[in-house]
């Protein structure tokens, strides 16, 4: 059996004996892609132009939430309320996820 934890968060670890995984199953794999050094450094090298003051999120946590929902099929904001309360979203990306609004805002 093959056994994986995540790099962001090690509490969470992947296990595959061979069986079929639930629909959500492939975030864990996409987590364990964006924590991935090469994604990171691609990353922290996007530079915004933020005049805001205090803000909770920074921009380039905003564009990951939404490449996330993308990647899982969702086309739209109206979904990050749903996420933000999602028990696997919350152990597998381990951050917390902006609200509609922000991300209305960040779009």
């Amino acid at each position: 059996m093959t056994q994986k934890v995540l790099p962001s968060n090690p509490l969470v670890a992947v296990s595959d004996n061979g069986a079929p995984i639930t629909s959500d199953g492939g975030n864990v794999l996409l987590s364990m892609f964006l924590n991935s050094p090469v994604v990171s450094r691609l990353f922290n090298n996007v530079e915004f132009n933020d005049n805001r003051k205090n803000p909770r999120y920074a921009k380039v946590e905003l564009l990951l939430q939404m490449l996330i929902q993308v990647f899982e099929g969702y086309r739209n904001d109206d979904v990050a309320d749903y996420l933000t309360q999602d028990i696997e979203h919350r152990l597998v990306y381990a951050q917390n996820m902006a609200s509609q609004p922000t991300i209305s805002r960040f779009l």
